[in-house]
């Protein structure tokens, strides 16, 4: 492999796209989107045998940067609510047991805050209120995600809007940047690492300036453009069918407390 060739090919990648599946070969990259497949319906599998247990599953890492190879764990994001807690081991063992009988050879790591945030659904306000970052745990990339989700990033935003601008959004977006579009600190040692090569000649194609741009190109938009999207999304789904999340009351109840209205309508 031509190591600059691959850099210089990762980096307009960079410039292009928010996630990069592609690994350091063709074989890996295959690999990850097999794997990215999988995720997705393990998760059905989870919200079958387990319903409103997890809302999403998301990847972190350098499966979703573009440079993972075959070996490279997966680091996986669950998104379930706060009264579960003591059901992670049963979700997990699903999760598991379905990759093993899809015969997926890739190692999930379990210690890379895979309950990262889980969301209190009953005092979410206060949550959202006191630790924004939990939005990393409701946006990133979706291996799988169900209404609930949903429903718990409009809520979350309810939140977010609520301040009119004064909410802590700027350390949302760099959180969210160094998780899922990457950190030069800590990405550069580790590409130059699995090349063989240099750091500071992966540092000399992989600037500041290309992730200032990345950045600058991909990050969350602002609160109300992003609220508005999800938005669009709820108006063109049936009420009826929504109200069996448990996210649906925690959305209203959200809703009414900040507007002091109890429908959920748009205004």
């Amino acid at each position: 492999m031509d190591n600059m060739k691959w850099l210089r090919g990762l980096a307009e990648k960079y410039r292009m796209q928010d996630f990069v599946l592609d690994g350091l070969d063709d074989a890996a990259a295959q690999q990850n989107r097999q794997w990215m497949d999988v995720l997705h319906r393990a998760g059905r599998v989870i919200d079958e045998t387990y319903p409103n247990s997890v809302y999403g599953l998301f990847v972190k890492g350098s499966r979703i940067k573009g440079y993972h190879s075959r070996e490279s764990d997966i680091d996986v994001i669950i998104v379930s609510p706060t009264h579960l807690d003591g059901d992670h081991g049963k979700i997990w063992e699903v999760l598991k047991s379905f990759c093993k009988s899809e015969k997926v050879d890739v190692n999930m790591d379990g210690m890379a805050g895979i309950w990262d945030d889980t969301i209190e659904i009953e005092d979410l306000i206060y949550q959202v209120d006191q630790h924004p970052r939990v939005f990393n745990s409701l946006f990133g990339y979706q291996a799988y995600g169900n209404h609930n989700l949903l429903l718990a990033r409009l809520a979350a935003l309810e939140v977010a809007q609520a301040y009119n601008g004064r909410y802590e959004w700027n350390v949302v977006r760099k959180n969210y940047n160094q998780d899922y579009l990457g950190a030069p600190d800590n990405d550069i040692p580790k590409i130059a690492k699995r090349m063989g090569i240099d750091p500071r000649e992966v540092g000399k194609i992989l600037t500041q300036g290309v992730y200032s741009e990345r950045f600058k190109r991909f990050t969350l938009p602002a609160v109300d453009v992003l609220r508005e999207r999800l938005w669009s999304e709820y108006r063109a789904l049936d009420e009826r069918e929504l109200q069996q999340y448990e996210m649906f009351d925690v959305f209203k109840r959200v809703h009414a407390e900040l507007r002091g209205d109890e429908s959920v309508e748009e205004e």
